[in-house]
């Protein structure tokens, strides 16, 4: 089994500048679900090794596996996870007193609000708060409290740059209906939040994603807060969906799926309601977890030449050398966009959307 797993990655790696990180990246994968110990290879760099294992947001997932299961580990590389792994836990503090804050306020006003991924899909899926990499909050409201949400986050500190520039109602009309969120940024701190009114576009799947995680809410405490989150069977309709349009470009967020179908997250899920689309978007993403971790996904079905040639296309991108916003990455992710829709209408519209708004 090992080696039938390793075939479906290696042929990514030939010729690939860091084919030797990547094969030992891989491999930690298949450990962490395997529970088995390796040996660490001599042939790494250990800076090359820590920058695509922060590419991929890894570091809390892969530490406890080289420091435990991993065996002659390069002293570099631990050190320099150990360095990583404290600015990730000082950055989710301060993300989670942040959500906190911005909770008290919500609350205060009585707007209704839930945390999408971030720290409280931390809490959800793993139950700590650091156990996966976040770089900003993503917060979802309904589109009539947005202005007052918009007034709170302000209020706190935050400005918006994305649009960077401030549009009248006319204008501010027509971006809500091409776009689905808004982007702050803490004029001191630093700190991203993204607001959101939708979550999903009509033209990437035609699935009303944004209602369906508005249903059955779950709370999850973060410092002495509570927060609604989706449930975890909603949550993890939306990681399906928020991973396959990216192509699968990080790992971090095929680990969450592989995790939470280990740990039967996902065993409440509605079938039923996903559209051809979503479907598609699922069979691609664990046929990737399972060729990638080595374990038994739901959704796997590879008799399908769409769902093969989407795996392949989020093969690459996953071990593309160059930065996620390079032309190349651009390419690769609008490919599996069109592969992704079966008709010509559908590709049509994923491809105007595409060309004339870009997507995120």
């Amino acid at each position: 089994m090992k080696q039938k797993i390793e075939n479906r990655i290696e042929k990514y790696l030939k010729k690939h500048p860091a084919a030797s990180e990547y094969r030992f990246l891989f491999e930690c994968c298949r450990v962490a679900f395997a529970e088995i110990t390796i040996q660490y290879p001599d042939n790494i760099r250990p800076k090359i090794f820590l920058e695509i294992v922060q590419h991929h947001k890894l570091i809390p997932h892969l530490y406890p596996i080289l420091k435990n299961r991993c065996k002659n580990v390069s002293e570099e590389v631990l050190q320099g996870f150990q360095q990583l792994l404290r600015q990730h836990h000082l950055h989710i503090l301060k993300l989670s007193g942040e959500l906190a804050r911005i909770s008290k306020l919500f609350a205060a006003q009585s707007i209704p609000w839930l945390s999408i991924k971030g720290p409280a899909l931390s809490v959800q899926l793993y139950g700590d708060i650091a156990a996966r990499q976040s770089g900003d909050l993503d917060i979802l409201v309904n589109e009539n409290n947005l202005t007052r949400a918009i007034s709170i986050l302000m209020q706190l500190g935050y400005e918006m740059i994305v649009p960077a520039k401030k549009l009248d109602v006319k204008h501010d009309e027509k971006y809500r209906k091409r776009f689905k969120d808004y982007l702050f940024q803490h004029k001191e701190r630093k700190d991203l939040v993204e607001l959101h009114w939708m979550l999903s576009y009509d033209w990437f799947t035609p699935d009303n994603i944004t209602s369906l995680l508005w249903q059955q809410l779950e709370k999850v405490v973060i410092a002495n807060e509570k927060i609604s989150v989706p449930n975890a069977a909603n949550h993890l309709i939306f990681l399906y969906e928020h991973g396959s349009r990216h192509s699968w470009y990080r790992l971090a967020w095929l680990w969450d799926i592989a995790y939470a179908t280990k740990n039967g997250f996902g065993k409440n899920m509605d079938k039923a309601i996903l559209s051809k689309e979503l479907n598609s978007c699922f069979m691609a993403a664990d046929d990737l977890c399972s060729d990638i971790f080595g374990i038994e996904m739901h959704f796997t079905r590879r008799d399908s030449k769409k769902i093969k040639k989407m795996v392949h296309l989020s093969k690459k991108s996953l071990v593309v050398p160059e930065k996620t916003k390079s032309l190349r990455m651009s390419w690769l992710r609008l490919k599996y966009m069109l592969y992704l829709h079966s008709g010509l209408i559908g590709k049509m519209r994923c491809l105007k959307r595409y060309c004339k708004f870009g997507y995120n």
